[in-house]
């Protein structure tokens, strides 16, 4: 009986040592990570400033595909009642996606935006639908205004995506920036404007409203 008492204890401690490392290998496996190298045609996600966002925080996604081209996008669409209008400031949740071209050098990678569109919702609930009430596109090709962000490596060696500072080759505090990880929870993205927009429904009474201005502006231009 002692004999096969000790057996058991044994084999009860190997079964939770086993069951111990087993947890130790997922969390290191799933935990995100920061990068410090970019791969060509994978989405990574980024926290704003540098936390990996939680499940309400704004975030962003970035795709660096061949040819130097590249998917930007800033949600900003899973927050809470609490976190939108915040002292009737009038945001509402809203999602922004931006296509255009890189340029590489010494890892610094140079963002030049060529189209922007951008949907918006009226609340939260509406945003979890994907019901939108307002639509809007750009074309940014030869806009000289504006400024492309830039990823760059951090003191840590990590990439961060934003504004870039005066340099032209580091990260400016002054505005959103966000530390990239490895584990983005949307594995593709758009690969163009209409794709994009396909993705959401638009509520019927916004919707006429936008065809009514789109048909006016047509008139005018004729």
């Amino acid at each position: 009986m002692r004999k096969t008492s000790k057996s058991k204890i044994r084999l009860a401690i190997i079964a939770t040592l086993a069951c111990t490392a087993i947890v130790t290998v997922q969390y290191l496996v799933l935990k995100p990570s920061v990068i410090n190298q970019i791969q060509i045609n994978r989405v990574y996600i980024g926290g704003l400033f540098t936390e990996y966002p939680t499940k309400y925080q704004p975030r962003c996604y970035i795709e660096f595909k061949e040819k130097n081209k590249y998917v930007f996008v800033y949600d900003d669409s899973r927050g809470t009642y609490e976190d939108y209008n915040e002292d009737g400031d009038g945001r509402k949740p809203h999602i922004d996606i931006y296509f255009g071209r890189y340029d590489e050098k010494e890892g610094l990678y140079k963002l030049t935006p060529i189209k922007s569109a951008s949907v918006g919702f009226k609340n939260p609930t509406d945003a979890r639908k994907g019901l939108i009430d307002a639509y809007g596109y750009s074309n940014l090709e030869n806009n000289k205004e504006i400024i492309g962000q830039v990823a760059a490596k951090n003191k840590k060696g990590n990439y961060v995506i934003g504004n870039p500072s005066k340099d032209g080759v580091t990260i400016s505090n002054n505005g959103l920036y966000f530390e990239i990880y490895d584990k983005s929870d949307i594995k593709k993205l758009p690969s163009s404007v209409e794709e994009f927009r396909k993705q959401f429904k638009m509520d019927k009474k916004a919707e006429q409203e936008r065809l009514a201005e789109q048909k006016r502006l047509a008139e005018q231009s004729q």
